[in-house]
């Protein structure tokens, strides 16, 4: 992905808690894509806000568990060579386990910024430096804008 989302025994301890935490594409035999996500609990989306989550060792406090519906979802990494996946995860995350989960991130560059931007993500105003969402929850949260 270019940037490491955390250090290797994190990513294969947080892939066998929940394997859908990564997703990968590929085309022809060609990895073309795919991104890493962290499943928020409401405890994780409090502490992101409050800027305690570690993204890059999150306490499993703050993740649902496997197959549980997410509170949150956080991009924590993202790869795109071509055109390939990026509707698809837009897809998966429309099903019941997702779709009332605000998405979250943190940028890199603008290249990053742009992405997400386009897919629906703005700047959290009085949130850690940098921190973008997506409000999508409607009911059943402590949820200020939905």
């Amino acid at each position: 992905m270019g940037v490491p989302v955390a250090p290797q025994e994190v990513v294969e301890r947080m892939l066998a808690r929940d394997p859908e935490t990564l997703w990968v594409f590929e085309t022809d035999g060609r990895i073309t894509g795919g991104v890493a996500f962290l499943f928020l609990s409401e405890v994780g989306v409090a502490k992101l806000l409050g800027g305690g989550l570690d993204p890059h060792d999150p306490a499993e406090e703050c993740l649902v568990s496997a197959r549980e519906p997410a509170v949150g979802v956080y991009f924590w990494g993202i790869y795109k060579d071509g055109g390939g996946g990026i509707g698809d995860i837009l897809k998966m995350l429309e099903t019941w386990r997702f779709r009332n989960a605000d998405l979250w991130t943190f940028p890199t560059g603008d290249i990053g910024r742009t992405f997400f931007e386009r897919i629906g993500l703005r700047a959290v105003e009085g949130g850690p430096t940098n921190l973008y969402r997506r409000v999508r929850r409607t009911s059943g949260s402590s949820n200020s804008e939905g």
